[in-house]
């Protein structure tokens, strides 16, 4: 039996081309799990998107301004369509010291650079695509928790650290309460 490769048109140029890594990105939100313009035309359209929002003014520093509008408007494709910059930054508010600054709630360590804060998703979105999750899903935690969890379960990925706190595992579940199940 010969088997056919799977092939895929790129939606944008209209070429045909193995239906790989090698030619499509990987997009967890697609059904087959490939974004559907290939590489080359997305490296194209990323690079005219760029020269664009050059012309308009629109910057690294744009983004560091409106960090929270840019992360609620990414948060509304993932699940969250209601979530606004008010809720989000109610959130982060949860997760600071006395001091006003931000704690990760999985390492405990301080946030004071703005650019170190994530928001993780407890279940990942990637195992909640089809379920509208409530709020208590997104804790913003630092870069460096968000990376290493990717989209693990919290209670495994958590227990395995070297940062791991009974106490700070406990504040955790009670926050997610009812998501958690231990």
């Amino acid at each position: 039996m010969n088997k056919k490769p799977k092939v895929k048109t790129c939606a944008q140029c209209g070429k045909t081309y193995p239906a790989t890594k090698q030619y499509f990105n990987i997009d967890n939100q697609n059904k087959e799990g490939l974004h559907s313009y290939c590489k080359a035309c997305r490296k194209k359209a990323r690079s005219e998107r760029y020269v664009e929002e050059r012309k308009q003014g629109i910057t690294q520093s744009y983004y560091k301004k409106n960090k929270q509008q840019h992360i609620a408007s990414q948060l509304r494709k993932r699940g969250y369509p209601d979530i606004t910059t008010e809720q989000l930054q109610s959130i982060i508010d949860l997760f600071k010291d006395n001091k006003g600054i931000s704690i990760c709630p999985y390492c405990n360590r301080e946030m004071t650079d703005e650019s170190y804060l994530h928001i993780d998703h407890i279940i990942p979105y990637s195992k909640a695509k089809d379920v509208q999750m409530p709020l208590n899903n997104l804790i913003p935690v630092c870069k460096y928790c968000n990376r290493s969890k990717q989209d693990d379960n919290f209670i495994v990925w958590f227990r395995d650290q070297f940062f791991y706190d009974k106490e700070r595992e406990q504040k955790i579940i009670e926050y997610a309460k009812p998501l958690i199940e231990t």
